[in-house]
């Protein structure tokens, strides 16, 4: 884990594994509450370069349904949750039309989100 972190001390980043997925559901709610976002929005309007990003929704991203895979490591060690990482883990991303509807979990659905709602929220 400790290849997680930032620089090692109270004002680290770590990444807390799928606690931080029902963390970042519940702030994309309120964002879609604020108006801030929709669960129709597409995630091309974010990321344009995202396989298939003009037919999945953050709805998809949700439930994780988007028919994403990551082909490799998301992001690098030690991981900053920025948008360098997130543009790394979007080209090793690739698209699979058979998972597109189809609940498949995937981590990469949530990193994606939690770079979404940075981008909707500022």
């Amino acid at each position: 884990m400790w290849q997680y972190t930032t620089v090692g001390n109270a004002n680290s980043a770590y990444l807390i594994n799928s606690v931080q997925k029902e963390l970042t559901a519940g702030m994309i709610m309120r964002a879609v509450s604020e108006n801030k976002l929709s669960l129709d929005d597409k995630v091309n309007k974010f990321y344009p370069n995202v396989p298939n990003g003009q037919n999945i929704s953050v709805l998809n991203l949700l439930e994780m349904t988007s028919g994403l895979d990551p082909a490799g490591p998301m992001g690098d060690a030690p991981y900053n949750n920025d948008d360098a990482n997130a543009q790394k883990t979007i080209q090793g991303t690739h698209y699979n039309e058979q998972n597109f509807g189809k609940w498949d979990y995937q981590d990469l659905e949530y990193i994606l989100l939690s770079h979404i709602l940075e981008k909707a929220s500022g």
